[in-house]
């Protein structure tokens, strides 16, 4: 053990304290060092930080550059990227407006609301960039969104519709095949394009460029709309269903549809058995396997009595998305018919 007397310990810390004790001028030159070095510090981080802004600056112009050099953009489009460039929040990195997506989206959005831009220029940039593919979910912000052999059905003016498929897409225009003995709309009529996809239904409000040889050329368009839900699309067909009071244990009569739609239908009332505000149950195939029983009520009657026009009840909406796909994939001679009642 080391035993310090108070005398030993008192000169110990006044030695100590002799550290701590300087003259105004060391603490002067003291206080001088350390702004120095804390101000070279300062100095050389800001360069660094400058160097790497410069070179980061460098190589996304350089990107840029060679994504223009290498893509047939029209003046057009050249055009429209320099408007864009002004809406990224950091404009050095002008790249991302051609390499992101989601970049190039919000660049469109922020022009757009401040004034009107040409659809088709937008949608031959994203088809040229490869920004077509998107999340099933995702609401479609352009025709040029959507994917190839996506059945779609072209609704005129006056109602007329016509059942078709995607086929491709090129900068100006949207190529929609027409299925077969359907005619064409004429060119340069207005038209809505409806389609299907897990986010739900829509349509695309664009005109026809060119029409013939069962092939329709439609200008790319950015008028989007989902359909509201009470709005379902309802199409005519001639499906078979089986129908029975619903509380009947009885056999139910086959018929068939008139039209069908995702909350209702009309049907053909054989031997004038219903009746206004009768509660009914029908029972009919989407495809050779996948049946669908709905209870419905018969909201009026016409013709006599020979048609009822139903509404759905309580329908799921897995069943209503079955429904919805068949129709817009349904081609004219494809019936599935129930082998049994229910």
């Amino acid at each position: 053990m080391i035993v310090l007397s108070e005398q030993k310990l008192a000169l110990l810390f006044e030695e100590i304290a002799k550290g701590f004790v300087h003259s105004p001028q060391e603490i002067s030159i003291f206080i001088i060092l350390v702004l120095s070095f804390f101000s070279m510090f300062l100095f050389a981080n800001r360069y660094q930080l400058k160097k790497s802004i410069t070179e980061k600056t460098r190589r996304a112009q350089d990107t840029y550059e060679q994504i223009i050099k290498k893509t047939p953009f029209s003046l057009s489009e050249l055009r429209m990227l320099y408007h864009l460039v002004k809406y990224l929040k950091t404009p050095q990195e002008k790249n991302l407006l051609l390499e992101k997506q989601s970049t190039f989206n919000t660049c469109v959005r922020k022009l757009r609301n401040e004034q009107q831009i040409s659809a088709p220029i937008i949608a031959g940039l994203r088809l040229k960039l490869g920004f077509k593919r998107q999340d099933p979910e995702q609401i479609p912000l352009s025709s040029a969104d959507l994917s190839t052999n996506l059945p779609v059905i072209i609704v005129r003016k006056g109602g007329k519709q016509t059942p078709g498929k995607i086929l491709k897409f090129v900068p100006g225009s949207l190529i929609i095949g027409i299925e077969n003995g359907c005619p064409p709309p004429a060119s340069s009529s207005p038209i809505q394009v409806y389609f299907q996809k897990c986010s739900g239904i829509f349509s695309i409000s664009t005109f026809v460029q060119k029409s013939g040889n069962g092939v329709i050329r439609a200008a790319h368009s950015d008028n989007i709309k989902r359909l509201q839900r009470r709005k379902f699309y309802r199409k005519k067909i001639r499906l078979p269903v089986y129908v029975k009071p619903s509380d009947s244990h009885e056999p139910a009569v086959l018929t068939t549809f008139i039209d069908l739609g995702g909350g209702g239908a009309s049907l053909n009332n054989r031997g004038r058995q219903f009746h206004a505000r009768d509660d009914i149950k029908l029972s009919f195939f989407t495809s050779r396997e996948a049946r669908i029983t709905l209870t419905a009520v018969v909201t009026r009657v016409s013709e006599g009595g020979k048609t009822l026009h139903v509404a759905f009840v309580h329908i799921p909406e897995s069943s209503r998305d079955r429904i919805m796909g068949y129709l817009f994939r349904r081609k004219s001679n494809e019936h599935f018919c129930p082998l049994s009642s229910f």
